[in-house]
């Protein structure tokens, strides 16, 4: 299972192509990984396993996030695009209740705030290019905990506004690259693209209440 893992892992945050469909396989393998060696009615399914497994790995690259700043910020990028994949595909079905993994997406605005910390080409398309992905769900999240405001994603919203309302040219950045700043905050604006008063982060638990009532 941990080799499994470390495969997955590396293939997607090495590869952007592969991290959409990394972050669904990495789903399905969670849910339907059986066999092994379990004993007794307490052990953990190798599914179970591998979903553990996947999320520490994401927490000690979470861990070293400032150090790959410096070292290694290809590799930053890929680790934040791959956990915000894995935050909006990842479910986790316990007594037949769908739940997000929060630690991803908690560690996913650090992530973000990080890589805001050091703007130029590559940081800012990634930025923009993330919180398209995963604004709603984060946005939900932060809704369904009840964290009042500012929450973290305001926070965020504030400092991408800051960089929008900045000249490109002083920011060291393109200017098409630049644009996209105020279309992530205008995208924001109109709740992500989703009906007023509906969240991403609602959808699985949404979904899953109404396979209840049925």
């Amino acid at each position: 299972v941990e080799r499994v893992a470390d495969v997955i892992f590396e293939r997607c945050i090495s590869d952007r192509n592969f991290s959409y469909n990394g972050a669904r396989l990495c789903d399905h393998l969670s849910k339907n990984l059986h066999g092994g060696s379990q004993s007794g009615d307490g052990a953990q399914s190798p599914g179970k396993q591998f979903r553990e497994l996947l999320v520490k790995k994401c927490m000690r690259e979470y861990d070293a996030r400032c150090t790959l700043l410096e070292s290694n910020p290809g590799r930053l990028r890929g680790v934040t695009f791959f956990v915000a994949e894995l935050y909006a595909s990842l479910d986790i079905v316990e007594d037949n209740v769908v739940s997000k993994c929060d630690l991803l997406g908690e560690s996913l605005m650090e992530l973000l705030s990080v890589l805001m910390s050091r703007v130029d080409d590559e940081n800012v398309k990634a930025l923009c290019q993330v919180f398209k992905l995963s604004g709603r769900y984060l946005d939900g999240m932060e809704k369904r905990l009840g964290v009042p405001p500012p929450t973290k994603m305001d926070q965020l919203m504030e400092e991408l506004e800051t960089l929008a309302n900045s000249n490109p040219s002083e920011l060291g950045v393109q200017r098409y690259i630049h644009s996209m700043l105020g279309n992530v905050l205008e995208l924001r604006r109109c709740n992500w693209g989703q009906p007023k008063g509906e969240t991403g982060q609602g959808r699985s638990n949404e979904r899953d209440a109404v396979k209840r009532k049925r």
